[in-house]
């Protein structure tokens, strides 16, 4: 008697065991931590450096910066995964001699922070800009420009695409006409934008090709500004489920240094892993199945 109560007793162990890992395994998989990729950019045509706060609620818990003219910045925000819809606020001040450490003595350029929704896809992009809503010289604001669904809201980018974001920021230019050209393929033309305004154009890693790849715009008396990929086109420069800004900057007249040009800016910073290169889509989809496997082996491991 004594004998079977062992024996029952060590397989209802054994059994509470098993169904004890397997919990532990689900539970930390519905509750993982969720990540969101964000990318600031400074794009207002002066020579000011500036500095982003951010945070899930006003009180803006984070800080990146100092950034000049042209520069971009990443970042990420993480929280236990939520069914709920979360946001992101948003402020920009000027840095100080000590760079970014004292946002509370420093006033908000944008007149305090802006909130926007947060994208699961690298697509939380936020700048520094010239406002072309405003009369005012020099007038400046915070721009999120993301993918827009068919109610004008954003949403996310799929896992195999890109979505490019052509947008005319520039100070002192007209409607511009945004094109790209890849290869010697025929343009594809995005269509006229005037100032503060953009157009998105969404396309498959497969569909961009190789070989020298130009993003340009064509302006008022036949100027264009490009900017120009190397041979290996823009695979290498692009990542999968991100979103990528190709923004017309600077001011027309004046100085040099902020004359108008092409800037690209991507939802996140583009490792081999991520980017829509094919030879790091083999590398990627090698090291994936690679993972796959050992996650099944462990999980087989844990219920024996």
């Amino acid at each position: 008697q004594g004998i079977v109560g062992q024996v029952g007793g060590g397989v209802e162990q054994g059994v509470m065991s098993r169904c004890a890992t397997v919990g532990y395994f689900l539970i930390a998989w519905a509750v993982k931590a969720a990540a969101y990729q964000l990318a600031f950019y400074h794009h207002f045509p002066d020579d000011s450096h500036i500095c982003f706060s951010f945070g899930f609620s006003a009180e803006l818990s984070e800080v990146t910066g100092p950034l000049s003219f042209k520069n971009v910045a990443y970042a990420s925000l993480s929280t236990v995964n939520s069914s709920r819809s979360l946001s992101v606020y948003v402020d920009v001040f000027s840095a100080s001699s000590e760079g970014c450490s004292d946002r509370a003595n420093r006033s908000s350029l944008i007149g305090g922070p802006e909130k926007a929704p947060l994208l699961q896809s690298a697509s939380n992009t936020f700048g520094f800009a010239a406002s072309t809503d405003s009369a005012a010289a020099n007038a400046s604001e915070l721009v999120a420009n993301r993918v827009l669904g068919s109610d004008s809201e954003p949403v996310d980018v799929e896992g195999d695409h890109v979505a490019l974001r052509f947008w005319n920021g520039a100070v002192g230019l007209e409607a511009c006409v945004g094109e790209m050209r890849v290869g010697q393929g025929p343009r594809q033309i995005v269509g006229a934008l005037p100032p503060g305004a953009g157009k998105q154009v969404a396309i498959s890693c497969s569909d961009l090709g190789t070989g020298e790849t130009s993003l340009s715009f064509t302006c008022p008396g036949g100027k264009v500004y490009e900017y120009l990929s190397d041979s290996r086109g823009l695979g290498p420069v692009f990542c999968r489920g991100s979103s990528q800004q190709v923004s017309l900057v600077g001011k027309l007249g004046g100085n040099a240094s902020f004359a108008p040009s092409v800037q690209i800016v991507g939802g996140t910073e583009c490792s081999c892993s991520l980017s829509c290169a094919r030879e790091c889509s083999v590398a990627a989809s090698s090291r994936a199945a690679a993972a796959s496997t050992l996650l099944m082996l462990s999980f087989a491991v844990s219920i024996l």
